[in-house]
């Protein structure tokens, strides 16, 4: 996973050659990417020299209050100039302090339910292989949103999390389980990785009476760990939202496989 502004083409070669795929974090249009990460030439330059290298490249768009009306602009522009990506992915900021109160966060993950809808079809039609994680809610029975990282940091040191990779984090000694030494070895302290994997749909009262856990998982760890409950319980509001939409739409392609019918008609007879 990396922000693909300093990708060159031997490290593009040695990817190809040892058979890795990349997620490139990148927000599509140039007045977002400018906006957000910067490096708007540089980055979109790399991500085709690794269509050209053959590197499989998957894209994700972290979207934030800024780009959130502009979801369907970001599908069509994936479709237009990048659709040898693999995979696209769109995810809600993580993050609680962009929003001054918890209704504020609540119109913006509103606004991104309406506009990924829009862009499912989008995808749908022009062949996008799009994705969001609740999409695959209904996979199966999840203990745990997160299986767990093995994040290796800067410092050297290994987190269970993805989003926490520095000291300066207040979640740094909490995730870090491990590290690489100075000759190479690889450390880790298996007793607290068990600790964390621990930390699952059990963990949180609120999820004890909630139809949604099972495919939740309890919601991200980093999440639960910064976000106060009042923002806690808006995160929640939106997945039980997703997971019914989701059940909904399995009931409806399952009425129309079975009967030849939509919903509305097999409830009506």
């Amino acid at each position: 996973v990396t922000n693909g502004s300093l990708l060159t083409e031997d490290i593009a070669t040695a990817l190809k050659a040892l058979d890795c795929s990349i997620c490139i974090s990148y927000e599509v249009l140039e007045d977002l990417q400018n906006d957000q990460r910067k490096h708007y030439s540089e980055v979109r330059a790399n991500i085709e020299m690794l269509r050209r290298t053959g590197v499989r490249t998957m894209l994700n768009s972290t979207i934030t209050p800024l780009s959130v009306s502009r979801m369907t602009e970001m599908m069509e522009e994936i479709a237009s100039v990048y659709p040898f990506v693999s995979q696209y992915t769109m995810e809600p900021v993580t993050g609680h302090q962009m929003f001054s109160l918890p209704e504020d966060m609540e119109a913006f993950y509103d606004r991104f339910y309406v506009e990924y809808l829009k862009c499912r079809e989008i995808a749908d039609l022009k062949g996008i292989n799009l994705r969001f994680t609740f999409d695959d809610s209904l996979r199966g029975i999840t203990l745990r949103h997160c299986p767990g990282k093995f994040t290796l940091t800067p410092q050297g040191t290994i987190s269970a999390c993805h989003l926490t990779s520095s000291p300066m984090e207040s979640r740094y000694e909490r995730c870090v389980y491990g590290k690489v030494t100075e000759s190479g070895e690889i450390e880790l302290d298996k007793e607290k990785f068990q600790t964390l994997r621990n930390i699952n749909v059990f963990s949180y009262v609120r999820c004890s009476d909630c139809f949604a856990k099972w495919s939740c998982g309890g919601e991200c760890m980093a999440r639960n760990d910064s976000y106060p409950d009042e923002y806690m319980e808006v995160v929640c509001r939106f997945n039980r939202r997703f997971v019914k939409h989701l059940l909904i739409e399995s009931i409806r392609q399952t009425v129309l496989e079975e009967t030849g019918l939509t919903l509305e008609e097999y409830v009506k007879e």
